[in-house]
């Protein structure tokens, strides 16, 4: 057999065949029919990947749209008939243009009296919770307290009920140094209105005694009250003032709050009532569940859960070191 090339054929594809012309056509080789099954894939590959492609579809599209106007067209009578109708269509179009701004400016009025009376409503939301601000501030909650340690110990022992946060720092730093700590603080104060929040400033020769009563054991320390008796404290270090507060305050003091259970988000009310209120207030809290005490001096979560502490009493290990002692 002859090679498709002596045969004198091309493989140039000018036109298609269908399976009869091959096998009709000895001079077809089988590479040529090898030939012709790839390039039929290949148009029906080209033919997909056109369809598919965003590219081809935008070129199609503007196509359609942008069309170049024929250089001259004779105005018969149908296109002037197509003018004509353009024209009226046209004129309808802004007569319901017109009647649809009308509409328009009606919808805007009775909007406009919907969005005073949001607006009213918004402002009389707004003013109720300045005035409620304005009101915790009078009574010492949302803001920070500057005060010391011995009016700290009698607010304790008036209003136990409040729970109570102070930064207890020695005078030896100045307030640039405290500043950003100090402002972080007011912000976890009006984060929750329900506690309290202190500044105190000692002095040695003052306050050695409320220093010792509360066992405070650093320099600084954030002191945690509930129920009027202290939860627990934690030292703060000179280097802590010097790093980022919010970042200080989120990560560590925050959670370590959380625990001692002394962050509350609304506040307690203090404030004197009539004597008929007070008494029907102290036959319900008769009824109340008592709060949870373990007991345990230095405990931090002594106020916050039930719990036990396992471990031998004092009175046990007394026992046991009088049995070893015989």
């Amino acid at each position: 057999m002859s090679s498709c090339c002596e045969s004198g054929h091309s493989h140039t594809h000018e036109h298609e065949h269908d399976d009869l012309d091959l096998m009709n056509d000895p001079t077809l080789a089988s590479c040529c029919e090898k030939d012709e099954r790839a390039y039929r894939k290949a148009m029906e590959l080209k033919r997909v990947l056109t369809a598919q492609d965003p590219t081809s579809q935008n070129v199609r599209v503007r196509q359609q749209i942008v069309q170049e106007p024929p250089k001259e067209v004779a105005i018969t009578t149908s296109a002037a008939t197509q003018a004509a109708n353009a024209a009226a269509l046209a004129d309808r179009l802004r007569e319901i243009a017109v009647a649809q701004e009308d509409s328009d400016d009606d919808s805007d009025f009775e909007l406009d009296d919907d969005l005073d009376e949001v607006f009213a409503a918004r402002r009389q939301e707004l003013a109720a919770q300045f005035e409620q601000a304005l009101k915790n501030a009078a009574d010492g909650y949302g803001i920070l307290l500057e005060t010391d340690l011995k009016s700290l110990l009698d607010e304790l022992k008036s209003s136990p009920q409040v729970p109570r946060v102070a930064l207890v720092r020695s005078s030896r730093l100045d307030e640039g140094e405290v500043r950003e700590m100090l402002k972080e603080m007011l912000t976890v104060a009006k984060r929750y209105v329900g506690t309290k929040f202190y500044s105190i400033v000692t002095n040695s020769s003052r306050d050695d005694d409320a220093i010792r009563q509360l066992r405070l054991s650093s320099a600084h320390n954030l002191v945690a009250f509930r129920v009027g008796q202290r939860v627990d404290a934690t030292p703060i270090q000179e280097k802590d003032f010097q790093a980022s507060a919010s970042i200080l305050w989120e990560a560590r003091l925050i959670p370590w709050l959380t625990m001692c259970n002394v962050l509350e988000t609304s506040r307690q009310d203090t404030q004197r009532q009539p004597a008929t209120q007070r008494s029907v207030e102290k036959s319900s809290s008769a009824d109340e569940e008592p709060v949870f005490d373990c007991g345990k001096e230095g405990c931090r979560i002594r106020f916050a859960y039930e719990h036990e502490h396992v471990g031998a009493s004092q009175e046990s290990k007394n026992a046991i070191s009088a049995w070893r002692q015989d």
